[in-house]
């Protein structure tokens, strides 16, 4: 069998047809039964037909060339996320912290006025 080499169009279809599987391999991914996987593979493999024919395991390990060449927008999201949660974190614990600071004050002001309010009421008794 003649090995086919994947053009920039092969790729683009590749991904495509990925996307219209995506139901698939949520279904399979939900079932985890290996025979599944090569199986969605194949379905990809079949969407690309009759511009491309190819495996699924062909369309398998390209993908896995591909995935390889450009950055996870996943990690690069949910780094972004840790990265906002983390701080909004950090300033809550601050804002805390002040917050109970000025209450503390607060309580020894309220106990010094209670206890004024305390000798001035035995003084009028």
């Amino acid at each position: 069998m003649k090995k086919h080499v994947w053009t920039k169009e092969d790729d683009n279809l590749l991904l495509k047809s990925i996307e219209e599987c995506k139901p698939l391999f949520d279904h399979f991914k939900e079932q985890s039964a290996s025979y599944s996987d090569m199986a969605v593979w194949d379905a990809v493999a079949g969407r690309m037909l009759p511009s491309v024919v190819v495996t699924g395991a062909a369309c398998k390990r390209r993908y896995a060339r591909i995935a390889e060449k450009r950055p996870d927008a996943w990690k690069t999201v949910s780094d972004m996320v840790n990265a906002y949660e983390r701080d909004l974190a950090e300033t809550t614990f601050d804002g805390v912290t002040e917050i109970l600071a000025s209450m503390d004050i607060l309580l020894e002001v309220m106990s010094g006025i209670h206890t004024e309010v305390l000798s001035l009421k035995k003084a009028w008794e």
